[in-house]
């Protein structure tokens, strides 16, 4: 038992990658080697104001600035906002600077300077039922979903960056697979990743979203 560590009783999923143990569905991390551990999918709610990083006078923001709203958090995390009364301000972005109490993110992010919301900001994590890893990757599946993380990060599930050529090469990806029945199961083999149904066997080729 590590103290302070309670888990929800059940059967549990394990997956490692670069000595973090991921653990469903509790979405909890593990380092044994430290003792440590931490909410694999840490969020943070209150009220934030919308402000621009720099001191040029736009009308969109590209910060959030609350206090507390930088501690569940890493530059570089991928996180989903909800709770704006402004429907296109509610989506997942990538921090690209944390300052004191500010999540910094691309310019215009955000569609008004000056705004007071009330918001969840969440780094999410699927609800596995399913894990493996392969190619510095973690792999999972639930009902007709597969997953992986960015490459050699166990903790960023959602991390879609792309650049001017597409997707970049270290980026999660996803896929609803769109055939019957859920998945059964999945394994990491010397060619790759297979996924199982009951009905059938699904082999994934590749390890980066464009091949």
């Amino acid at each position: 038992p590590v103290d302070g560590c309670t888990l929800v009783n059940g059967p549990k999923v394990f997956a490692e990658l670069g000595g973090t143990v991921l653990i469903w569905p509790d979405k909890v991390w593990y380092r044994p080697d430290m003792g440590t551990f931490g909410s694999a999918e840490p969020s943070w709610s209150g009220t934030v104001a919308l402000q621009r990083s720099d001191d040029s006078s736009g009308a969109r923001a590209d910060s959030v600035a609350a206090s507390g709203i930088d501690t569940p958090f890493r530059v570089g995390d991928a996180v989903t906002f909800s709770g704006f009364s402004t429907p296109e301000d509610n989506g997942t972005y990538i921090i690209r600077a944390i300052a004191g109490a500010v999540l910094v993110f691309d310019p215009d992010t955000f569609s008004a300077v000056g705004a007071v919301e009330h918001i969840t900001v969440t780094r999410r994590m699927p609800l596995a039922l399913h894990a493996c890893t392969y190619a510095n990757r973690i792999w999972a599946c639930a009902q007709d979903t597969v997953w992986c993380t960015k490459l050699g990060d166990p903790l960023s599930w959602y991390w879609y960056e792309a650049d001017d050529n597409g997707t970049i090469a270290t980026a999660a990806w996803s896929v609803d697979v769109g055939t019957p029945g859920n998945f059964s199961g999945c394994a990491a083999t010397g060619s790759g990743v297979v996924f199982l149904k009951p009905d059938g066997l699904w082999r994934l080729y590749g390890t980066k979203p464009d091949n």
